[in-house]
């Protein structure tokens, strides 16, 4: 496992805290007060509707859901600009279908490959954080790129490498 990263057991134990059960059935169960993030991904049919691989208004209103918002000149180069375009080139490399957990998802998470380019494309706007960039791609591609919000980079300490972090212990196969 590369320096610095958690090994599953650190996983684990963030999963096995007490509040994690009640805290994911209030986030999916809509109950006490609904979370409106627990519809990020339903939204407009979701990143499976026909725009698979091009950043639209729908996009940019589920991001909202979770808390964060596009910059307007940023929202407007991705809906009509060279970004928009840019990043739809990457999203076509990755398909739909493709899980955080599949062996073969390394090639589109590494250094280099389609959804790092495209995190690169969107974090080297003014205005989009690490969080907001993160959230717009695991809008289009869900399976394979997992939320990243303030609350996961204070437990991660600022290591890097998040996608494949999660990748590795994910894609292990037990016998």
């Amino acid at each position: 496992m590369p320096d610095g990263w958690l090994p599953l057991g650190d996983i684990m134990a963030v999963l096995d805290e007490e509040c994690a059960v009640p805290h994911l059935r209030r986030y999916f169960a809509n109950q006490p007060k609904p979370f409106t993030g627990s519809q990020f991904e339903a939204l407009g049919g979701g990143p499976i509707a026909l725009h698979r691989d091009v950043v639209t208004a729908e996009d940019l209103i589920a991001v909202q859901l979770l808390e964060v918002r596009v910059p307007p000149s940023v929202a407007l180069n991705l809906l009509q600009g060279d970004l928009g375009q840019r990043i739809s080139d990457e999203l076509r490399e990755i398909p739909i279908s493709v899980d955080l957990a599949d062996e073969g998802a390394r090639k589109y998470i590494q250094v280099g490959g389609p959804a790092d380019r495209a995190w690169h494309l969107l974090t080297g706007q003014p205005g989009v954080s690490k969080t907001i960039a993160g959230k717009v791609l695991a809008r289009k591609r869900p399976r394979l790129i997992p939320i990243y919000d303030s609350v996961l980079a204070c437990a991660l300490h600022g290591r890097r490498g998040f996608w494949l972090w999660l990748h590795e212990p994910l894609s292990v196969r037990l016998i």
